[in-house]
């Protein structure tokens, strides 16, 4: 059986350090966060992170040429609108009810139907005894992917502290992927308050998924852990999803993840982990102590085993 490893939970928590070790250290594959592989990457035209425009990059192209060029044109504004229908997260708890029925809407029939085609042409360019790791976080996905028979699905969901999040999110970022045609494009922004709100839904939403997924299927990790302990943890992670470390694991493809942080375009071979204390350094106390006493309950509630 093909086996995803679906990585959920808020945006700006560190899912692409996650990526990016996992991928180099163990048979995993990771695609970014394909939710947006037909909406930033074929319609909008942004890099893949080797550098390459998505349709022109190597392996999707070849993710193209499985799935078929015309069906790929036919099918882009339809799939985008779809994925913003169905996982996006204000359809989260539609979602959430949806998936609980025997018989879906004609619509969600569609928006299943390309996402298996999307996931079976990848697996076909991949071939076998590799995990597919998809990043793009929205709980709702995550749900979906599920109602897919071809597939295990095991949920990974990534936290980072809710003041570290938050402060991300106020931070001024370039999307090389987006600029390189000329125009500077930036990451999205949002205020302090907003960011906070926005962790503890996502949160939630993510935190609801252990009541879908069998035993055995649905993991929660935090962020800050993950730093610390990485090859330990990543480890716990191949384990966990049932695989198994492969001495010599060479990825003959390298790194194609699709939207995230700017930081997969960076092409270095050495990836060191430590953990990123800015937010602790930039913040008045009072504003993170706002974001603990917030996320608190939540954070007790995620802990659980």
């Amino acid at each position: 059986m093909r086996k995803i490893l679906y990585v959920a939970g808020a945006s700006r928590s560190g899912s692409t350090i996650l990526d990016i070790y996992l991928s180099r250290s163990f048979n995993m594959f990771s695609v970014g966060e394909l939710t947006y592989f037909f909406e930033k990457g074929v319609l909008k035209g942004e890099l893949c992170a080797c550098g390459s425009p998505v349709t022109q990059c190597a392996f999707w192209s070849s993710v193209i040429r499985a799935f078929g060029w015309k069906d790929i044109i036919k099918n882009a504004e339809i799939y985008s609108r779809l994925t913003d229908r169905f996982d996006g997260i204000k359809g989260f708890l539609r979602s959430f009810r949806l998936t609980r029925r025997n018989e879906l809407p004609f619509d969600v029939s569609e928006y299943l139907s390309l996402t298996n085609r999307l996931l079976s042409a990848v697996f076909q360019v991949l071939g076998t005894g590799v995990i597919l790791l998809d990043s793009s976080k929205l709980p709702s996905r995550a749900l979906w992917c599920q109602q897919l028979s071809d597939y295990d699905t095991y949920v990974l969901h990534f936290a980072r502290d809710a003041a570290a999040t938050a402060f991300s999110w106020t931070q001024k970022k370039l999307r090389p992927e987006a600029s390189y045609l000329g125009k500077d494009v930036y990451m999205v922004r949002l205020s302090y308050r907003r960011a906070l709100f926005r962790w503890m839904r996502y949160n939630l939403y993510a935190t609801m998924l252990r009541y879908r997924f069998p035993t055995g299927r649905y993991r929660f990790m935090r962020y800050e852990c993950f730093v610390a302990e990485p090859e330990a943890l990543s480890k716990e992670i191949l384990t966990f999803v049932g695989g198994e470390p492969q001495a010599g694991w060479n990825n003959r493809w390298g790194y194609h993840s699709i939207a995230g942080n700017p930081l997969r375009l960076n092409k270095s071979a050495d990836l060191t982990i430590v953990p990123d204390h800015r937010a602790r350094k930039a913040l008045p106390l009072w504003k993170s102590g706002i974001a603990n006493l917030m996320s608190l309950p939540l954070s007790k509630y995620m802990n659980r085993r």
